[in-house]
């Protein structure tokens, strides 16, 4: 799990600097940084790039322009539209970065971790395999 992370980490970083981003462009970039065939596929499989096609577009609101800087802004449609971000990922991004109290603009750093965290939980990578619990009879 370490290792798939820190692969979401570099493609998280990645993406905000490249112009394509295409799972081809993703997983030369991932075999170039060391990671092998098994781990490019796992982290493939939890980007789902592509996965949904809802031609959907985000637009944001007076509000939320006053809380995100244009770059995070920027990054955020990036993500969607690259479909590495469905429309519940992509909400669940701009709630969670919008709930931070600091009294300053959320920046593009800030959005990373967020979509980090929707990805790992949208593939429930923070839990581990659950055991079937038991139902109690009352």
């Amino acid at each position: 799990m370490d290792k798939i992370v820190m692969a979401l980490n570099l493609v998280i970083d990645y993406i905000d600097t490249s112009k394509q981003i295409s799972e081809k462009d993703i997983s030369d970039y991932l075999l170039k940084t060391g990671f092998d065939d098994n781990d490019v596929r796992q982290i493939l499989t939890v980007l789902d790039i592509n996965g949904f096609d809802s031609g959907a577009f985000r637009v944001f609101t007076k509000k939320e322009k006053k809380v995100f800087t244009e770059e995070a802004m920027n990054y955020i449609q990036k993500m969607n539209i690259s479909g590495i971000l469905d429309m519940i990922s992509l909400e669940t991004v701009i709630e969670a970065a919008s709930e931070e109290d600091g009294g300053y603009r959320v920046d593009i750093e800030q959005v990373k971790n967020h979509v980090l965290y929707a990805l790992m939980e949208r593939n429930s990578l923070f839990s581990e395999e659950d055991e079937p619990r038991d139902e109690y009879v009352n």
